[in-house]
């Protein structure tokens, strides 16, 4: 390796970790805006079903794990959660 080539590889090198830091920080931005759109219309859906709709769906997947572990934790504590929001939801307000 010549001289003037030794003393370009840092420069190359520094170019290229800048290269994927920009990079990178645009798939953040990506994903990060694809969170967004994705819980903005989890909240629309939110909004335009009955709790009654959503409690009998999660009630249907947490029966069938429950059914196999009665004593699972999430799975217990996500069933009381739901029974009380399809009776009135002031829980989660």
């Amino acid at each position: 390796m010549s001289s003037i080539e030794a003393q370009h590889a840092p420069a190359a090198r520094g170019q290229m970790r800048a290269a994927v830091l920009h990079e990178s920080f645009r798939v953040s931005i990506i994903l990060k805006g694809l969170h967004a759109l994705i819980e903005t219309v989890g909240g629309i859906v939110l909004l335009k079903v009955s709790p009654q709709t959503i409690n009998r769906v999660v009630m249907s997947i947490l029966t069938q794990n429950l059914s196999q572990d009665p004593h699972d934790f999430i799975a217990t504590n996500l069933h009381r959660a739901f029974e009380r929001l399809a009776d009135g939801g002031s829980h989660f307000a």
